[in-house]
């Protein structure tokens, strides 16, 4: 199992951490049953035992996700078929606006767009750093419309042609 500390796309009431199974995917119903009744059985949180960081790193029960694995996605995203000759044509002309909504994606998706060569990409600054909060928007969720009012004024300043989250 592995676990990831998020903030998620919903409101802030419901940051924490999603748990995944031995295959990488969303736990199934039984396995997150286990997981839940094991947190309902504890009566004080303050009372559980610890480890740190390092015996947990000894004990090969912690990977800190480096640069090492943003190196290895850039290079898988060079690695994909796409039009290259199609986007050097339009390079110049396509205008792009990203929001990172408060999440993770302000380095690497910037980073992606150019690595594939598009040249016109600007990222929403005041969405541009992770904020538990989300102090910009009522939810972060790219599902709603509200969520991309900042980088629709950006776009329209920009004359945008494509606004991404």
């Amino acid at each position: 199992m592995g676990i990831v500390i998020t903030a998620s796309h919903n409101p802030p009431e419901y940051n924490g951490y999603k748990v995944y199974g031995p295959d990488g995917g969303q736990l199934p119903p039984d396995m997150a049953d286990v997981v839940i009744d094991r947190v309902d059985q504890v009566e004080n949180e303050l009372l559980v035992e610890v480890s740190t960081e390092e015996e947990l790193k000894n004990l090969n029960l912690l990977h800190i996700v480096g640069e090492e694995i943003d190196q290895a996605y850039l290079k898988e995203i060079e690695q994909l078929p796409i039009n290259r000759e199609l986007i050097e044509q339009m390079a110049d002309h396509l205008k792009i606006v990203y929001t990172p909504l408060h999440g993770t994606g302000s380095k690497l998706v910037p980073e992606s767009l150019r690595k594939v060569g598009f040249n016109q990409v600007t990222v929403v600054a005041e969405q541009k750093e992770a904020d538990a909060n989300f102090t910009t928007v009522k939810s972060p969720n790219p599902e709603e419309h509200a969520a991309f009012a900042l980088a629709i004024e950006y776009g329209n300043g920009l004359n945008a042609d494509l606004l991404l989250a």
